[in-house]
C-alpha cells in the first residue's frame, strides 16, 4: 500500500473492522520502513594535495634601460648569413601582402646576466644530478632536459623524464588558473616575467584520451613605445597533472637602443627568393622539385640576437612564418 493513500473498508462487520486496520497498520509501517532514499550526488574525489616550491631568490636582479641615444649609433650591424646548402633555391609566396610594417625601429643593445648554472639547476630540482658543457663553455646541459647558456640568460626546459618534471604547487583546470600558477613558479623560481608585460593564455592540449589538458603562457618583454615588436619572451607550458612540461626564457639586459631604418619588406623578399637569410627554414624534402623549396609565408617583424664585434644587440628582422607554427626563417630588416 503506497505511502499517503488511505484504505477506505467501507461497509465491514464491527467483527472484521480491528484485524484489517491492525493489517492497515502493519503495512503501512513496512511501507515507510523499506521506501526509496532519495540519490545523493557524491563529488568527485580531488587529486593529493600538492607542496608549493620553494621561494628561492631572484636571478634576474638588473633592470633594462630602453633610453634611446642618437640614431645608428652602433655602426653597421650585420650576423652571419645562414649556410644554405649548394644548389638550393626558393618559391617564397606570400600569403597576403604585409601591412603596417614600421619604418624604423630600435636596436638594442644586450650585457649578459651570468647565470649560474648549478643555483638555476636547484630551482628545477636538478641540484644532485650533473651537468655537461658539450656545446660551449657557457651553455650547460642536465640528462633530465634542462639547458641554460649563462651567458646569454637563456634558459630552455623540455623534461625527457615525467617524473623531473617540477610541479606547479597545484593543479591548471583553465586558462585562468594556468596562468596563476605558472606566474606563482616563476616568481618563486626567482624567473620572474618581464615586468608590466601581459600574457597570452592559449590551450594547446584538451586532454583527450590518456593526456592531460596543456596550456600555453606567453611574456613578451616590450619597451615603452614598441608594443607590437617584442624584444624577447617568456614561454611556459603547463599540464593539468600539475607540473611544468616546458620553459623557454631569453633574459640578457638591455642597456639602451638606438633607432635604425628598415628597408622596404619588397627588398627583403627579393633576397630570400635569392637564398640571402639569417636564419633559415627548417623545410621538408621536396619530391616534386629537389633542391626547391615551395613556400606560402607570411611576413612580419621579430628581433634576433646579433654577436658584432663590440657586443650582442637585438635587431629588427623581417621573419617569414609559414602556416602551421615552427620557427620562421629571418632575413635583416636594417636599411644599408
Amino acid at each position: 500500500m503506497s505511502e499517503g493513500r488511505r484504505d477506505r473498508p467501507g461497509r465491514l462487520l464491527a467483527a472484521t473492522a480491528i484485524p484489517l486496520l491492525g493489517a492497515a497498520a502493519l503495512a503501512l509501517a513496512i511501507a515507510l520502513t523499506h521506501r526509496a532514499t532519495p540519490t545523493t550526488q557524491m563529488p568527485a574525489p580531488l587529486p593529493p594535495p600538492v607542496p608549493t616550491p620553494t621561494v628561492f631568490p631572484s636571478l634576474l636582479v638588473a633592470h633594462d634601460d630602453f633610453a634611446l641615444t642618437a640614431p645608428r649609433a652602433y655602426g653597421a650591424i650585420s650576423g652571419s648569413p645562414a649556410p644554405v646548402p649548394p644548389g638550393d633555391s626558393f618559391d617564397v609566396t606570400l600569403a597576403a601582402t604585409p601591412t603596417g610594417v614600421p619604418d624604423v625601429l630600435p636596436v638594442w643593445r644586450l650585457i649578459p646576466a651570468h647565470l649560474d648554472p648549478g643555483t638555476l639547476g636547484t630551482r628545477f630540482g636538478l641540484g644532485a644530478e650533473p651537468y655537461t658543457t658539450p656545446l660551449a663553455d657557457n651553455v650547460a646541459q642536465w640528462p633530465s632536459g634542462l639547458s641554460v647558456d649563462a651567458a646569454q640568460a637563456i634558459v630552455s626546459w623540455t623534461p625527457l623524464r615525467d617524473s623531473s618534471s617540477p610541479r606547479l604547487g597545484g593543479f591548471p583546470r583553465d586558462a585562468a588558473t594556468a596562468l596563476s600558477l605558472a606566474a606563482r613558479w616563476l616568481d618563486n623560481a626567482g624567473l620572474a616575467p618581464p615586468a608590466g608585460s601581459h600574457a597570452a593564455v592559449e590551450q594547446t592540449s584538451n586532454g583527450e584520451g590518456a593526456a592531460f589538458a596543456e596550456w600555453t603562457i606567453t611574456w613578451p618583454r616590450t619597451a615603452t613605445g614598441y608594443p607590437r615588436v617584442p624584444i624577447d619572451q617568456t614561454f611556459a607550458r603547463v599540464s593539468a597533472d600539475g607540473t611544468l612540461k616546458e620553459l623557454e626564457l631569453a633574459r640578457p639586459t638591455v642597456s639602451g637602443g638606438s633607432l635604425y631604418p628598415l628597408r622596404p619588406w619588397q627588398d627583403a623578399l627579393a633576397d630570400a627568393r635569392r637564398g640571402h637569410w639569417f636564419r633559415l627554414f627548417q623545410p621538408l624534402p621536396e619530391f616534386s622539385t629537389p633542391g626547391v623549396v615551395h613556400t606560402t609565408v607570411t611576413i612580419s617583424i621579430e628581433y634576433a640576437d646579433v654577436r658584432g664585434a663590440l657586443g650582442t644587440y637585438a635587431v629588427p628582422m623581417y621573419a617569414f612564418s609559414e602556416a602551421g607554427g615552427g620557427l620562421p626563417g629571418l632575413v635583416p630588416a636594417l636599411a644599408p
